[in-house]
Formats: C-alpha cells, sequence, structure tokens
C-alpha cells in the first residue's frame, strides 16, 4: 500500500482523507508553513511544503494536493507544480462507485468523487476535482487545473480549458468551448464557446410566497 501525504489542513482536505483511507496508508498532511494551525490534522502530523523533503522523502511517500477550487484553481495549482518540481509523484483518487470507460484518460492528482461517468475517449488532465455523479461524455476533454461540480455534465467533443470551475448542474453543450479561467454558475446551461476569463449565472429562480399556493383537488 502506497504511502500518501494530503496537502492541505481545510475541511476540504478532511473530506479526501475520509475518502482515501480505506485504500491508502495515510501518513500525514501538509501545508505551507503559515497555514499551519497546529501539528495535527485528523490524527496525523502536519508538516511544512518547506519541510517536506526531510520529513517525507519522494523515494518513501506520494503526494494528493487537497486544495479546492479557490482563485480558480490556482493555489491548488500552484502546490501541484512546485511540489512536482522537487521531485514528488502523486496519487489520483476515482471512487470505486465511479464508472471510468478504459478507453478514458486520467492525469496526476485528480479526485473523482461518487457515482461519476466518464464515457469512451474522454481526457481528464492533471490536478482536476470531479464531484459525485458529474458526467463527462464521449471524446471531451477537461483540461488541467479544472473543478467540476456535482451533477454537471459536459456533453460529447466538448472542451473544458485550463482553471475552469463548472457548478452544480451545469450544462455544457457537445462540440464547444469553455475558455481558460471561466466560472460556470450551478444550473448554468452553455450552448456556445466562451471567451477566456468568463463569468456565466443561471436564471434567478422565482418562487411563490407561500401564502399564495394552491391545493388543487
Amino acid at each position: 500500500m502506497d504511502k500518501i501525504v494530503i496537502v492541505g489542513n481545510s475541511d476540504f482536505a478532511k473530506h479526501v482523507y475520509i475518502q482515501l483511507s480505506p485504500y491508502y496508508d495515510i501518513v500525514g498532511f501538509c501545508v505551507d508553513a503559515e497555514y499551519i494551525k497546529d501539528d495535527k490534522f485528523c490524527g496525523l502530523p502536519v508538516v511544512s511544503t518547506e519541510n517536506i523533503e526531510h520529513i517525507y522523502p519522494q523515494s518513501e511517500c506520494k503526494l494528493l494536493v487537497a486544495i479546492g477550487y479557490n482563485k480558480c484553481n490556482m493555489i491548488r495549482e500552484n502546490l501541484f507544480n512546485r511540489l512536482k518540481k522537487i521531485g514528488y509523484s502523486f496519487v489520483s483518487f476515482i471512487h470505486s462507485s465511479s464508472v471510468v470507460h478504459p478507453t478514458a484518460k486520467i492525469g496526476d492528482n485528480c479526485i473523482i468523487f461518487e457515482n461519476v461517468t466518464i464515457q469512451p475517449f474522454a481526457i481528464i488532465e492533471d490536478n482536476c476535482i470531479i464531484w459525485p455523479s458529474a458526467v463527462i461524455c464521449h471524446d471531451s476533454i477537461i483540461r488541467q487545473n479544472c473543478c467540476i461540480g456535482s451533477n454537471a455534465t459536459v456533453n460529447g467533443y466538448a472542451e473544458i480549458k485550463n482553471n475552469s470551475f463548472l457548478g452544480s448542474s451545469a450544462n455544457i453543450r457537445d462540440k464547444i468551448t469553455i475558455g481558460a479561467y471561466n466560472i460556470v454558475g450551478a444550473g448554468c446551461t452553455i450552448l456556445g464557446n466562451t471567451k477566456d476569463y468568463s463569468v456565466y449565472k443561471s436564471s434567478d429562480v422565482i418562487r411563490l410566497p407561500v401564502d399564495s399556493r394552491k391545493i388543487i383537488i
């Protein structure tokens, strides 16, 4: 069983720890020194990225960067690139309930949660997070450092460029390209190509006041 150090000490890192612990030997956590709040997290040691090589050398441990999508995934991207540069290898986690076709390709440091479907010839590049019940259809590409929300659907031959975020239940039409550093809000349907550094939100939901609702018998 591989020895794994999880990079992060947030609630998201705790969630990833709970998911990984049945499958890997988690030996500790790692964050930049300025973000260390305690010397232990989830009962395991917390070390700094500045000191990790001396405590958990590359020859003995692999890493998984468990940082969320803040700042268009750039915090996670920065940590992944820094630690990769000094020689660490990374694992990817795919939940046992997810269905990944054998022809699909999954990069390093990807986290794929429960009940995700990844169809034939889809490509998930390095350092992506895919939340539960998302569907990545055939021949689509998710570029590096993306986060795909729960129940989102990326239809066939679509491309999601690097560092983009798709909210829960977002729907991306087939054969289109979502630009880099896009934020697509929960419930959005995107029917055409988007430009880099764009933000999209779904229409406001109109709700009836409680006292105006009628029961028809």
